[in-house]
């Protein structure tokens, strides 16, 4: 069997360090609105209003427990994951209508 060699004997450990991830508080819902209305106009940020209002309270949820368990912790994930591809998908698909 071969013996290590010197180089890799020199080799040191190397030690990354990896932050706690937390949850920052962010402010959705206006600058949504007004990206909508400014780049479409105001009767789609106004058809948007209801799916934004859920994103906005399921973010609050995200942000406001503490410490929810895991099965719980991913149930508000998986909420809030759903709401943002609610907006994205409505916004593409009355898009791509309007272009017909």
């Amino acid at each position: 069997m071969a013996t290590p060699s010197a180089s890799s004997s020199s080799v040191s450990n190397i030690m990354l360090a990896i932050f706690e991830k937390k949850t920052t508080s962010v402010e959705l819902y206006r600058p949504l609105r007004n990206y909508i209305a400014f780049n479409y106009s105001e009767r789609e940020a106004q058809n948007l209003e209801d799916d934004l209002q859920t994103l906005k309270q399921y973010r609050a949820d995200l942000e406001r427990t503490p410490d929810p368990t895991p099965t719980a912790r991913r149930d508000l994930l998986q909420n809030y994951f759903k709401a943002l591809c609610l907006v994205e998908t409505r916004k593409k698909t009355q898009f791509i209508l309007y272009l017909f």
